[in-house]
């Protein structure tokens, strides 16, 4: 699955950058533009040994197989938004929504 906003700009937050740090290199003498780096800052290990990350993952596999166009009863609770849904067919239309696919990880 892709990533939802792959075609916009600045989507990193600012407090994330990482900008060169030399100090031994006067201003104009570096030949080419350094570029910034982004730090990436992944959830403690819990005691099974699965990220955060890795649990979402797992989560959103469980309610893909869940989703169908079933409308029998039966609440789900998505994680990743915190929202409780009523039957299979309307999970089906919350995974595809964009509310929920922003909450998705990375990977």
């Amino acid at each position: 699955m892709p990533f939802w906003a792959s075609h916009r700009w600045k989507q990193v937050d600012a407090r994330d950058i990482l900008h060169p740090n030399i100090v031994h290199m006067s201003s104009g003498a570096t030949l080419l533009n350094l570029h910034c780096g982004i730090a990436l800052n992944v959830d403690s290990d819990d005691e099974s040994g699965e990220t955060s990350v890795e649990n979402k993952v797992i989560h959103q596999r469980f309610l893909e197989s869940k989703a169908s166009r079933s409308t029998e009863p039966e609440e789900i609770f998505c994680e990743l938004c915190t929202t409780i849904l009523h039957c299979p067919k309307e999970l089906f239309f919350h995974l595809q929504s964009l509310d929920h696919r922003r909450n998705l990880p990375v990977s």
